[in-house]
Protein backbone atom coordinates (compact mmCIF):
# COMPACT_ATOMS: atom_id res chain seq x y z
CA UNK A 1 0.00 0.00 0.00
CA UNK A 2 2.63 2.47 0.82
CA UNK A 3 4.93 1.86 -2.22
CA UNK A 4 1.07 2.12 -4.14
CA UNK A 5 1.00 5.48 -2.41
CA UNK A 6 4.40 6.95 -3.21
CA UNK A 7 3.71 6.33 -6.75
CA UNK A 8 0.37 8.08 -7.00
CA UNK A 9 1.81 10.87 -5.58
CA UNK A 10 4.04 11.57 -8.72
CA UNK A 11 1.38 12.77 -10.60
CA UNK A 12 -0.73 14.85 -7.59
CA UNK A 13 -1.44 18.14 -8.78
CA UNK A 14 -1.99 20.32 -5.12
CA UNK A 15 -4.06 23.20 -7.83
CA UNK A 16 -4.51 26.85 -7.03
CA UNK A 17 -7.60 27.74 -4.98
CA UNK A 18 -9.86 31.00 -4.93
CA UNK A 19 -10.68 32.99 -1.70
CA UNK A 20 -13.66 32.43 0.30
CA UNK A 21 -16.14 34.54 0.34
CA UNK A 22 -17.08 37.15 3.19
CA UNK A 23 -18.68 35.67 6.38
CA UNK A 24 -18.59 32.29 7.68
CA UNK A 25 -20.45 29.85 4.60
CA UNK A 26 -21.05 25.91 5.63
CA UNK A 27 -21.39 23.57 3.06
CA UNK A 28 -23.34 20.18 3.73
CA UNK A 29 -22.47 17.26 1.99
CA UNK A 30 -24.10 13.93 2.14
CA UNK A 31 -23.43 10.52 1.09
CA UNK A 32 -24.52 6.97 1.91
CA UNK A 33 -21.64 4.81 1.30
CA UNK A 34 -18.51 6.38 2.57
CA UNK A 35 -18.07 7.49 6.66
CA UNK A 36 -16.47 10.57 7.40
CA UNK A 37 -14.00 9.16 7.76
CA UNK A 38 -13.09 9.14 3.92
CA UNK A 39 -13.21 12.62 3.85
CA UNK A 40 -12.29 14.11 7.02
CA UNK A 41 -8.38 15.01 6.01
CA UNK A 42 -9.53 16.37 2.85
CA UNK A 43 -12.33 18.81 4.23
CA UNK A 44 -10.00 19.82 6.92
CA UNK A 45 -7.06 20.73 4.73
CA UNK A 46 -9.56 22.52 2.26
CA UNK A 47 -11.55 24.46 5.31
CA UNK A 48 -7.31 25.84 6.43
CA UNK A 49 -7.03 27.05 2.88
CA UNK A 50 -10.63 28.78 3.39
CA UNK A 51 -10.76 30.34 6.95
CA UNK A 52 -14.65 31.55 6.79
CA UNK A 53 -15.74 27.53 5.33
CA UNK A 54 -17.08 25.13 7.10
CA UNK A 55 -17.87 21.41 5.42
CA UNK A 56 -20.42 18.66 7.60
CA UNK A 57 -19.57 15.97 6.03
CA UNK A 58 -22.72 13.39 7.11
CA UNK A 59 -23.38 9.23 5.87
CA UNK A 60 -27.12 8.53 5.84
CA UNK A 61 -29.19 6.00 5.41
CA UNK A 62 -30.30 4.86 2.37
CA UNK A 63 -34.06 5.79 2.59
CA UNK A 64 -33.24 9.10 3.47
CA UNK A 65 -30.88 9.30 1.67
CA UNK A 66 -33.45 9.13 -1.68
CA UNK A 67 -35.50 11.45 -0.10
CA UNK A 68 -33.03 14.07 0.52
CA UNK A 69 -31.96 14.14 -3.00
CA UNK A 70 -35.72 13.86 -4.85
CA UNK A 71 -36.56 16.45 -6.33
CA UNK A 72 -40.01 17.04 -4.52
CA UNK A 73 -37.78 17.64 -1.23
CA UNK A 74 -35.20 20.12 -2.79
CA UNK A 75 -35.95 22.73 -0.44
CA UNK A 76 -34.07 19.90 1.96
CA UNK A 77 -31.36 19.23 -0.16
CA UNK A 78 -27.60 19.65 0.88
CA UNK A 79 -25.15 21.67 -0.83
CA UNK A 80 -23.25 18.42 -2.68
CA UNK A 81 -23.78 15.31 -2.63
CA UNK A 82 -22.31 11.60 -3.74
CA UNK A 83 -24.73 9.63 -6.28
CA UNK A 84 -23.75 6.51 -7.65
CA UNK A 85 -23.13 6.90 -11.51
CA UNK A 86 -25.91 4.89 -12.75
CA UNK A 87 -28.52 7.75 -11.20
CA UNK A 88 -26.53 10.61 -12.25
CA UNK A 89 -29.44 11.12 -15.34
CA UNK A 90 -32.36 10.27 -13.15
CA UNK A 91 -31.00 13.51 -10.80
CA UNK A 92 -30.38 15.88 -13.25
CA UNK A 93 -32.98 18.36 -12.38
CA UNK A 94 -31.30 18.61 -9.34
CA UNK A 95 -27.72 18.83 -10.44
CA UNK A 96 -26.17 21.95 -10.97
CA UNK A 97 -24.10 22.34 -14.85
CA UNK A 98 -20.99 22.27 -13.44
CA UNK A 99 -18.11 24.43 -15.45
CA UNK A 100 -15.87 21.84 -16.80
CA UNK A 101 -15.83 20.35 -20.14
CA UNK A 102 -16.66 17.14 -21.28
CA UNK A 103 -13.10 16.73 -23.26
CA UNK A 104 -11.60 17.26 -19.32
CA UNK A 105 -13.16 13.88 -18.22
CA UNK A 106 -12.52 11.97 -21.31
CA UNK A 107 -8.53 12.94 -20.95
CA UNK A 108 -8.37 12.51 -17.09
CA UNK A 109 -10.77 9.82 -15.76
CA UNK A 110 -11.75 6.58 -16.37
CA UNK A 111 -14.00 6.19 -19.57
CA UNK A 112 -17.15 4.89 -17.63
CA UNK A 113 -16.63 7.56 -14.90
CA UNK A 114 -16.70 9.70 -17.39
CA UNK A 115 -19.25 9.28 -20.08
CA UNK A 116 -21.81 8.59 -17.00
CA UNK A 117 -20.94 12.18 -15.65
CA UNK A 118 -21.58 13.77 -18.92
CA UNK A 119 -25.18 14.42 -20.72
CA UNK A 120 -25.32 15.92 -24.40
CA UNK A 121 -22.12 18.61 -24.10
CA UNK A 122 -22.35 19.17 -20.14
CA UNK A 123 -20.92 18.14 -16.88
CA UNK A 124 -23.53 17.09 -14.29
CA UNK A 125 -20.99 15.82 -11.55
CA UNK A 126 -17.66 14.57 -11.15
CA UNK A 127 -16.05 11.13 -10.79
CA UNK A 128 -14.94 9.73 -7.04
CA UNK A 129 -14.48 6.36 -7.34
CA UNK A 130 -14.55 3.54 -9.89
CA UNK A 131 -15.81 0.01 -9.81
CA UNK A 132 -16.62 -2.55 -12.51
CA UNK A 133 -17.98 -6.06 -12.55
CA UNK A 134 -15.79 -9.01 -12.83
CA UNK A 135 -15.66 -13.10 -12.44
CA UNK A 136 -14.78 -14.07 -9.05
CA UNK A 137 -14.64 -17.97 -8.82
CA UNK A 138 -13.08 -20.38 -6.80
CA UNK A 139 -9.43 -21.44 -8.31
CA UNK A 140 -9.72 -25.16 -6.90
CA UNK A 141 -13.21 -25.64 -8.46
CA UNK A 142 -12.62 -23.84 -12.12
CA UNK A 143 -8.75 -24.02 -12.49
CA UNK A 144 -8.79 -22.03 -15.93
CA UNK A 145 -11.64 -19.45 -15.78
CA UNK A 146 -13.74 -19.26 -18.99
CA UNK A 147 -13.38 -16.93 -21.39
CA UNK A 148 -17.35 -16.97 -22.96
CA UNK A 149 -20.64 -17.55 -21.17
CA UNK A 150 -20.91 -20.67 -23.21
CA UNK A 151 -17.70 -21.88 -21.49
CA UNK A 152 -18.41 -20.82 -18.19
CA UNK A 153 -21.91 -22.37 -18.66
CA UNK A 154 -20.57 -25.75 -19.48
CA UNK A 155 -18.17 -25.64 -16.66
CA UNK A 156 -21.10 -24.87 -14.55
CA UNK A 157 -23.10 -28.11 -15.04
CA UNK A 158 -20.32 -29.86 -14.84
CA UNK A 159 -19.36 -29.02 -11.25
CA UNK A 160 -22.99 -28.96 -10.49
CA UNK A 161 -23.22 -32.28 -11.35
CA UNK A 162 -20.48 -33.55 -10.07
CA UNK A 163 -21.20 -32.54 -7.14
CA UNK A 164 -24.54 -33.88 -6.98
CA UNK A 165 -25.81 -30.47 -6.66
CA UNK A 166 -24.38 -29.77 -3.70
CA UNK A 167 -22.37 -27.32 -5.08
CA UNK A 168 -23.80 -24.68 -7.66
CA UNK A 169 -21.91 -23.77 -10.67
CA UNK A 170 -23.00 -20.37 -11.46
CA UNK A 171 -24.58 -18.09 -9.71
CA UNK A 172 -26.13 -16.01 -11.70
CA UNK A 173 -29.57 -14.83 -12.76
CA UNK A 174 -32.95 -13.15 -11.58
CA UNK A 175 -32.07 -14.11 -8.15
CA UNK A 176 -33.03 -12.37 -4.93
CA UNK A 177 -29.93 -13.69 -3.19
CA UNK A 178 -27.93 -12.36 -6.07
CA UNK A 179 -26.61 -8.29 -4.99
CA UNK A 180 -26.34 -6.38 -8.36
CA UNK A 181 -28.05 -9.11 -10.29
CA UNK A 182 -29.77 -6.05 -12.05
CA UNK A 183 -26.35 -5.08 -13.01
CA UNK A 184 -25.67 -8.52 -14.56
CA UNK A 185 -28.58 -8.71 -16.38
CA UNK A 186 -27.49 -4.99 -17.63
CA UNK A 187 -24.76 -5.96 -18.76
CA UNK A 188 -25.36 -9.50 -20.29
CA UNK A 189 -28.05 -7.27 -22.68
CA UNK A 190 -25.80 -5.48 -23.72
CA UNK A 191 -22.87 -7.81 -24.50
CA UNK A 192 -25.70 -9.46 -26.42
CA UNK A 193 -25.96 -6.48 -28.64
CA UNK A 194 -29.90 -5.84 -27.26
CA UNK A 195 -31.07 -2.65 -28.07
CA UNK A 196 -32.76 -1.21 -25.07
CA UNK A 197 -34.42 2.08 -26.19
CA UNK A 198 -36.59 2.94 -29.26
CA UNK A 199 -36.12 6.31 -31.22
CA UNK A 200 -38.30 8.65 -28.34
CA UNK A 201 -35.63 7.22 -25.99
CA UNK A 202 -38.14 4.95 -24.07
CA UNK A 203 -36.77 1.70 -22.91
CA UNK A 204 -38.07 -0.90 -25.29
CA UNK A 205 -36.59 -4.38 -24.83
CA UNK A 206 -38.13 -6.60 -27.63
CA UNK A 207 -36.92 -4.70 -30.93
CA UNK A 208 -35.21 -6.31 -33.71
CA UNK A 209 -31.89 -5.54 -34.74
CA UNK A 210 -31.27 -7.01 -38.42
CA UNK A 211 -31.63 -9.72 -39.77
CA UNK A 212 -30.32 -13.68 -39.76
CA UNK A 213 -29.05 -15.83 -42.39
CA UNK A 214 -32.33 -16.79 -43.00
CA UNK A 215 -34.15 -13.44 -43.40
CA UNK A 216 -35.86 -13.94 -39.75
CA UNK A 217 -35.66 -11.03 -37.36
CA UNK A 218 -33.03 -10.79 -34.91
CA UNK A 219 -33.82 -9.93 -31.18
CA UNK A 220 -30.55 -10.04 -29.44
CA UNK A 221 -32.00 -9.65 -25.70
CA UNK A 222 -33.20 -12.88 -26.23
CA UNK A 223 -29.67 -14.22 -26.28
CA UNK A 224 -29.28 -13.05 -22.64
CA UNK A 225 -32.69 -14.69 -21.80
CA UNK A 226 -31.61 -18.08 -23.41
CA UNK A 227 -28.39 -18.32 -21.52
CA UNK A 228 -29.63 -17.26 -18.16
CA UNK A 229 -32.95 -20.11 -18.42
CA UNK A 230 -30.24 -22.59 -19.61
CA UNK A 231 -28.25 -22.19 -16.40
CA UNK A 232 -29.67 -24.80 -14.29
CA UNK A 233 -26.86 -24.23 -11.19
CA UNK A 234 -28.25 -21.68 -9.04
CA UNK A 235 -31.68 -20.95 -7.05
CA UNK A 236 -33.49 -19.02 -4.73
CA UNK A 237 -33.16 -21.23 -1.72
CA UNK A 238 -29.61 -20.27 -2.09
CA UNK A 239 -27.83 -18.77 0.51
CA UNK A 240 -26.34 -15.17 0.00
CA UNK A 241 -24.27 -15.88 -3.30
CA UNK A 242 -21.44 -14.48 -2.19
CA UNK A 243 -21.11 -16.40 1.32
CA UNK A 244 -21.78 -19.14 -0.83
CA UNK A 245 -18.49 -18.62 -2.36
CA UNK A 246 -16.61 -17.79 0.33
CA UNK A 247 -17.31 -21.67 2.08
CA UNK A 248 -17.01 -23.07 -1.37
CA UNK A 249 -20.58 -23.79 -2.23
CA UNK A 250 -20.76 -22.17 -5.56
CA UNK A 251 -17.31 -22.14 -8.16
CA UNK A 252 -18.38 -18.35 -9.87
CA UNK A 253 -20.26 -15.60 -9.44
CA UNK A 254 -20.06 -12.39 -11.13
CA UNK A 255 -19.25 -8.98 -8.56
CA UNK A 256 -17.71 -5.61 -8.28
CA UNK A 257 -14.59 -5.48 -6.08
CA UNK A 258 -16.22 -4.52 -2.54
CA UNK A 259 -18.29 -7.98 -2.95
CA UNK A 260 -14.89 -9.16 -3.11
CA UNK A 261 -13.94 -8.08 -0.26
CA UNK A 262 -16.81 -8.82 1.39
CA UNK A 263 -15.91 -13.00 0.40
CA UNK A 264 -12.60 -12.38 2.52
CA UNK A 265 -14.42 -11.07 4.97
CA UNK A 266 -16.70 -13.71 5.05
CA UNK A 267 -13.78 -16.43 5.21
CA UNK A 268 -10.39 -14.90 5.62
CA UNK A 269 -9.10 -18.57 4.22
CA UNK A 270 -11.85 -18.28 0.83
CA UNK A 271 -10.43 -19.66 -1.88
CA UNK A 272 -11.21 -16.85 -4.43
CA UNK A 273 -9.71 -15.89 -7.38
CA UNK A 274 -10.74 -12.79 -10.02
CA UNK A 275 -11.02 -12.83 -13.63
CA UNK A 276 -12.22 -11.00 -16.57
CA UNK A 277 -16.15 -11.07 -16.88
CA UNK A 278 -16.95 -13.99 -20.10
CA UNK A 279 -18.92 -12.71 -23.09
CA UNK A 280 -20.91 -14.44 -25.70
CA UNK A 281 -18.72 -15.90 -28.10
CA UNK A 282 -18.39 -13.95 -31.40
CA UNK A 283 -19.21 -10.59 -29.31
CA UNK A 284 -17.64 -7.81 -28.39
CA UNK A 285 -15.96 -8.46 -24.91
CA UNK A 286 -16.40 -5.73 -22.19
CA UNK A 287 -17.75 -4.55 -18.85
CA UNK A 288 -20.06 -2.80 -16.77
CA UNK A 289 -18.81 -0.02 -14.95
CA UNK A 290 -19.89 1.25 -11.76
CA UNK A 291 -18.53 4.03 -9.32
CA UNK A 292 -19.51 7.20 -7.14
CA UNK A 293 -19.23 10.68 -8.37
CA UNK A 294 -19.75 13.78 -6.50
CA UNK A 295 -22.46 16.31 -7.67
CA UNK A 296 -23.84 20.26 -6.50
CA UNK A 297 -27.09 21.30 -6.14
CA UNK A 298 -28.40 23.28 -8.10
CA UNK A 299 -30.35 24.96 -5.53
CA UNK A 300 -28.13 25.60 -3.12
CA UNK A 301 -27.12 29.31 -2.41
CA UNK A 302 -23.81 28.62 -1.83
CA UNK A 303 -23.24 26.71 -5.30
CA UNK A 304 -20.32 28.20 -6.41
CA UNK A 305 -18.50 27.28 -3.67
CA UNK A 306 -19.96 23.86 -3.69
CA UNK A 307 -18.51 23.96 -7.07
CA UNK A 308 -15.05 24.64 -6.27
CA UNK A 309 -14.70 21.92 -3.59
CA UNK A 310 -16.28 19.34 -5.85
CA UNK A 311 -13.62 19.91 -8.22
CA UNK A 312 -10.78 20.15 -4.97
CA UNK A 313 -12.07 17.19 -3.78
CA UNK A 314 -11.57 14.80 -7.07
CA UNK A 315 -8.39 16.66 -8.08
CA UNK A 316 -5.38 13.64 -7.74
CA UNK A 317 -3.86 14.81 -4.97
CA UNK A 318 -7.18 14.66 -2.74
CA UNK A 319 -7.97 10.91 -4.48
CA UNK A 320 -4.76 9.68 -3.54
CA UNK A 321 -6.02 10.78 0.38
CA UNK A 322 -9.24 9.28 -0.39
CA UNK A 323 -7.40 5.95 -1.52
CA UNK A 324 -5.65 5.58 1.39
CA UNK A 325 -8.80 5.58 3.59
CA UNK A 326 -10.86 3.41 1.69
CA UNK A 327 -9.01 1.25 -0.71
CA UNK A 328 -11.79 2.28 -3.33
CA UNK A 329 -10.39 3.00 -6.13
CA UNK A 330 -9.99 6.35 -7.78
CA UNK A 331 -11.67 7.64 -10.57
CA UNK A 332 -8.70 8.91 -12.16
CA UNK A 333 -6.95 7.73 -14.90
CA UNK A 334 -3.65 8.53 -14.36
CA UNK A 335 -3.47 7.02 -10.99
CA UNK A 336 -5.62 3.77 -11.51
CA UNK A 337 -2.67 3.41 -14.22
CA UNK A 338 -0.62 3.65 -11.98
CA UNK A 339 -1.87 0.95 -9.75
CA UNK A 340 -2.62 -1.21 -12.94
CA UNK A 341 1.48 -1.29 -13.35
CA UNK A 342 2.13 -2.40 -9.81
CA UNK A 343 1.98 -6.09 -8.23
CA UNK A 344 -1.31 -5.69 -5.82
CA UNK A 345 -4.36 -7.43 -4.72
CA UNK A 346 -5.45 -3.83 -7.01
CA UNK A 347 -3.91 -4.63 -9.86
CA UNK A 348 -6.72 -6.80 -11.49
CA UNK A 349 -9.50 -4.08 -10.51
CA UNK A 350 -7.29 -1.28 -12.12
CA UNK A 351 -6.63 -3.30 -14.98
CA UNK A 352 -10.20 -3.65 -15.33
CA UNK A 353 -11.28 -0.56 -16.07
CA UNK A 354 -10.01 -0.27 -19.43
CA UNK A 355 -12.63 -2.55 -21.16
CA UNK A 356 -15.47 -0.75 -18.42
CA UNK A 357 -18.58 0.50 -20.13
CA UNK A 358 -20.80 3.37 -18.17
CA UNK A 359 -24.40 2.28 -18.26
CA UNK A 360 -26.70 3.98 -20.99
CA UNK A 361 -27.85 7.41 -19.85
CA UNK A 362 -31.57 6.55 -18.62
CA UNK A 363 -33.43 8.48 -16.33
CA UNK A 364 -35.44 5.58 -14.82
CA UNK A 365 -33.42 2.42 -14.48
CA UNK A 366 -35.50 1.24 -11.94
CA UNK A 367 -38.65 0.88 -13.56
CA UNK A 368 -36.47 -0.34 -16.71
CA UNK A 369 -35.59 -3.58 -14.71
CA UNK A 370 -39.45 -4.03 -13.58
CA UNK A 371 -40.01 -4.33 -17.74
CA UNK A 372 -36.92 -6.41 -17.97
CA UNK A 373 -37.62 -9.16 -14.59
CA UNK A 374 -41.68 -9.53 -16.58
CA UNK A 375 -39.87 -10.35 -19.71
CA UNK A 376 -37.49 -12.74 -18.19
CA UNK A 377 -40.54 -14.50 -16.98
CA UNK A 378 -42.21 -14.81 -20.65
CA UNK A 379 -40.23 -17.69 -21.19
CA UNK A 380 -40.23 -20.60 -19.41
CA UNK A 381 -37.99 -22.92 -18.99
CA UNK A 382 -37.43 -26.11 -20.45
CA UNK A 383 -39.50 -28.69 -18.64
CA UNK A 384 -37.31 -31.22 -19.55
CA UNK A 385 -34.71 -29.68 -17.94
CA UNK A 386 -36.14 -27.81 -14.88
CA UNK A 387 -34.14 -25.34 -12.59
CA UNK A 388 -32.13 -26.71 -9.72
CA UNK A 389 -34.58 -27.81 -6.48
Amino acid sequence: MRKILAALAVCALSGCHRPAPEGRVELLFYGTIDNSTAFSRQISQFEKEHKNVRIKYRKMNFDEYKNKVSEKSRAGLPDLFLLPNSAVRGHITTLAELPVAPDFLQKNFAKASADACTWGTKVWCLPLNFDSLALIYNPNLVPTPPQTWEQALKIAQEIHQKSRRQIGGLAIGNFPNITSANDILLLLLLQAGAPLFDAENKFNLDQTYGTDARGYPLVPATIARDFLQKNHTWNAERDWFARELAHGRVAMIVGYKWLHDRILQENSAAQVATAPVPHFASRPNFTLGAGWAVAVNRYSHHAKLATEFAEWLTAPARLITYFEATENLPAHQALLDQIAAQKSSLQFWAQNAVDARAWPSFWDWPSAFTEIRAWLATSAPDPQNPTEN
